[in-house]
């Protein structure tokens, strides 16, 4: 993740290991809470935060109570980016198949 605190821009780029890939994401709930649960502790208080993202704004709520992180929760909009199939290669549903035949 790279954020930029003073206009509170995430941009979400992550790494792959099975393919050793970089990818840039348009926007990421996991990194933002945790964007959110640093901030909170780094300033030691509630966090109520918009984190602008490419895909748009993911807000997060950082409740903080006598030196502890109590809660985490984001909000945004989902909405559908591509439509397609997807035909994935599930070596358990081959060795059921080989077994009932």
């Amino acid at each position: 993740m790279l954020y930029k605190s003073s206009s509170a821009e995430l941009a979400p780029l992550i790494y792959v290991p099975q393919l050793d890939s970089l990818i840039w994401e348009r926007g990421c709930g996991s990194g933002t809470a945790s964007l959110g649960a640093y901030l909170a502790w780094s300033q030691q208080r509630e966090i109520s935060q918009y984190i602008k993202q490419p895909g748009g704004a993911i807000k997060v709520v950082a409740k903080w109570h006598e030196a502890e992180l109590e809660s985490i929760t984001i909000e945004g909009t989902v909405g559908i980016v591509a439509q397609g199939r997807a035909f994935i290669d599930d070596p358990a549903s081959a060795l059921l198949q080989t077994h009932h035949t």
